[in-house]
């Protein structure tokens, strides 16, 4: 009969996929059946349907892909590098020998490293009747040039590795090809250990079923891709990558997936952390990953700082996603913790030494404030994460007063939750801003500078500071409230040396009238903006201003002259920090500029003294294309000239990236305050750190105007622009 005869010759794998499809097709069919007729819920009723169709379907799909890898006769070879005689070596290679084959062949290639003829022979000799065995020798000594060289001579399909200390349960190799998916470029499987090394893997194969369900990579899961074991690789993705680096003695896998996980394809595979088979790892107490005490400094520190500064140089160079961004920056966390968990524990001269060995490490991407002895607190109301350039400022100063100070400070930020009036910018507190401190804590509550919002928050950021003995105290201002809980400490300690920073004036407003006038509140507040300025010219040990026109300005109308008198003294002019050039290009701007046009940027905001007036005096040469980048479009004027593109204001680092494609950006003061300009645009750092040339519409006499860099193409008047265009119309 017909169908008996179809079902004696069946191909099971090919009716179950063409009855997955088929059930994906009807059910795809009738949730968009359902969504056009629905309202209103759409969306939720779509995913809910889809929801539906992945439990349909989700427990034939493993057997299905299991079959499919049966019969496709897949190769798989197994690398194990190798370099000195040891009985463990043996068992590893008869692991692989061992295994429990269901369609595929299996190959071993064994690499001995550092020119050990004697061992290559014995194993020679021992493996010579097995044709899927090959040992290589090579006079160079290190695991990554072995693997290296094991992937340029395997034959597989697919590449596992094995230490030739541990070893794979009899079934370990099937459960990884069984979950090969065609879409994947490696599976990863299970682990467990043998020894005296008490390392628990439990956290590693919870992980594995977490994501097993969802078959995409995690920046966060690092224990299952920082190692190169545990795992089967396609061949060509090996071969497509960065090559494992062979100046390094340690975590050389780290550093290949921190220098490759942006290779990967979207999916990954994951075999079940219940099929019982695993890689099985023999850690002990003298083992790489364990040194013994007279490689333990070196490993822990010296090794440690080594593999994060080619961790940093992968993140800067390598990784072109935020999810690989990430990646990188937990692997750098996992490698500080390592360290810092080690020299924690040493005393004396050996501690010491770790402390002066860290501080000298010139990356930019380690807390290195974890064993220094003095202790900070920092009172910036405005702080990391909050899009806000006095927050930016105030994560930048604290490295700034660390050397100024002369030692590095394990500081204590205390700043406002501000999520109510600013967005965050989570990429400038992952990649910068939690570098430069210890601890952050948020005061809570409404945000506001009027007197009473300011006390509230000066407070409660003292009352939370109060139990620490600190020896350095750092405040900032716009928002007055940060001196005045740094005063409430000063007050207890004396002996702390405080910098108190002054951003702009806090008595007088941007028309320069008097911020008191407009107090409505009970009598004490009556001359609160004036006394903060005040407080910290009295009592801070030293006074910081952004420039020399705004402290002679804030100085010159103080009411307390003796005090005025004091600041001076005291006084250090500091211009807005510099970010490293390095972060410019980090995080790419896919922000387009016209390649025809002279691109001229303008990233800020509009106030009463500052307007769009000159960049449209820019726009009358066609020439040039304006870019306006502005966190409230509603101050820009509706009709402006054709030639005038109005984005929103871009997260730092995308800012960064963005002001590195204009060919010129713009800078203009705010209009004079009784002649004189007491501010410094905080945007010159950041645009001086991009590189590109700054057209700056320069007040006389003001700060900006005293800048000297080749960079900036100064204008001293709105007629002058005109010709400055011209000018670079004409070389361009």
């Amino acid at each position: 009969m017909r169908f008996i005869e179809h079902l004696e010759n069946v191909n099971i794998y090919f009716e179950a996929a063409k009855s997955l499809y088929d059930s994906r097709d009807y059910l795809l069919g009738e949730i968009d059946h359902a969504v056009s007729r629905s309202e209103g819920r759409a969306a939720q009723k779509k995913l809910t349907f889809r929801s539906f169709l992945y439990r349909r379907t989700k427990q034939i799909r493993p057997l299905v892909r299991k079959r499919a890898n049966r019969l496709k006769r897949h190769s798989v070879s197994v690398c194990i590098p190798t370099y000195r005689e040891t009985d463990l070596a043996f068992a590893s290679i008869d692991s692989v020998l061992g295994q429990e084959v269901h369609g595929f062949t299996v190959e071993v290639v064994v690499v001995v490293n550092g020119g050990n003829a004697d061992w290559a022979k014995k194993l020679e000799n021992r493996y010579s009747s097995m044709p899927s065995v090959r040992i290589i020798s090579i006079a160079e000594k290190g695991a990554s040039i072995a693997r290296n060289v094991a992937i340029k001579e395997a034959k597989g399909d697919f590449i596992a590795f094995l230490d030739d200390d541990d070893r794979f349960s009899a079934g370990y190799l099937s459960s990884l090809v069984d979950c090969i998916h065609p879409k994947a470029d490696i599976v990863c499987g299970g682990f467990t250990t043998e020894g005296d090394s008490g390392v628990d893997y439990s956290y590693t194969n919870k992980a594995l079923e977490k994501l097993r369900k969802s078959g995409f990579k995690a920046p966060g899961q690092t224990g299952l891709f920082a190692s190169m074991c545990g795992k089967l690789f396609r061949r060509s993705f090996l071969l497509d990558a960065e090559k494992l680096d062979e100046d390094l003695t340690s975590s050389e896998d780290v550093v290949f997936w921190a220098d490759n996980y942006d290779r990967l394809r979207s999916r990954v595979a994951f075999v079940s952390s219940k099929c019982g088979e695993s890689y099985i790892r023999t850690v002990s107490r003298n083992s790489v990953s364990r040194p013994a005490e007279e490689r333990a400094y070196s490993f822990y520190v010296s090794e440690r700082l080594g593999v994060i500064a080619r961790l940093e140089s992968s993140l800067f160079e390598k990784a072109t996603t935020q999810q690989g961004r990430s990646f990188v920056l937990n692997l750098i966390s996992a490698q500080s913790k390592l360290m810092k968990d080690y020299a924690e524990t040493l005393e004396g001269e050996r501690k010491e030494k770790a402390r002066r060995e860290i501080e000298a490490y010139r990356g930019l991407l380690l807390n290195k404030s974890f064993l220094s002895n003095i202790t900070g607190v920092a009172f910036c109301h405005n702080f990391s994460p909050y899009v806000d350039p006095s927050a930016m400022v105030s994560s930048k100063r604290l490295h700034q007063i660390n050397e100024d100070f002369g030692e590095m400070v394990r500081w204590h930020v205390f700043a406002k939750d501000m999520s109510d009036i600013r967005k965050k910018d989570a990429q400038w507190e992952a990649l910068y801003a939690r570098f430069a401190y210890f601890e952050k804590t948020l005061a809570l509550g409404k945000t506001s500078d009027l007197p009473k919002y300011q006390m509230s928050y000066a407070v409660e950021a003292y009352l939370k500071a109060s139990s620490l003995n600190a020896s350095v105290i750092y405040s900032r201002s716009m928002f007055p409230g940060s001196h005045i809980a740094a005063y409430l400490y000063k007050r207890d300690h004396p002996e702390a040396v405080w910098y108190a920073e002054f951003s702009d004036p806090i008595a007088k407003n941007s028309s320069g009238e008097d911020r008191d006038k407009k107090t409505l509140e009970q009598d004490c507040y009556s001359d609160f903006y004036a006394s903060c300025e005040v407080l910290p010219y009295k009592h801070a040990d030293k006074i910081v201003f952004t420039n020399a026109v705004q402290m002679e300005y804030m100085l010159g109308y103080c009411c307390d002259r003796e005090a005025a008198v004091e600041a001076r003294r005291k006084a250090l002019v500091w211009h807005h920090p510099q970010i490293d050039h390095r972060y410019v290009g980090l995080v790419p701007s896919s922000y387009a500029v016209d390649k025809s046009k002279i691109n001229v940027g303008f990233f800020g905001s509009f106030y009463a003294r500052r307007s769009v007036n000159p960049m449209i005096e820019l726009s009358k040469n066609k020439d040039v294309l304006i870019h306006l980048f502005v966190p409230d479009k509603k101050r820009v004027p509706s009709d402006l000239p054709s030639n005038f593109r109005v984005s929103d204001v871009k997260p730092y680092f995308e800012f960064l990236s963005t002001a590195g494609k204009m060919d010129y950006l713009f800078l203009n003061d705010m209009e004079p305050l009784d002649g004189v300009t007491p501010w410094l645009p905080s945007k010159l750092s950041d645009y001086l750190a991009v590189g590109v040339p700054i057209i700056a519409l320069c007040n006389e006499g003001s700060p900006l105007s005293m800048i000297d860099s080749p960079s900036i193409i100064k204008v001293l008047d709105l007629g002058e622009l005109d010709s400055v265009i011209d000018q670079i119309v004409q070389d361009q």
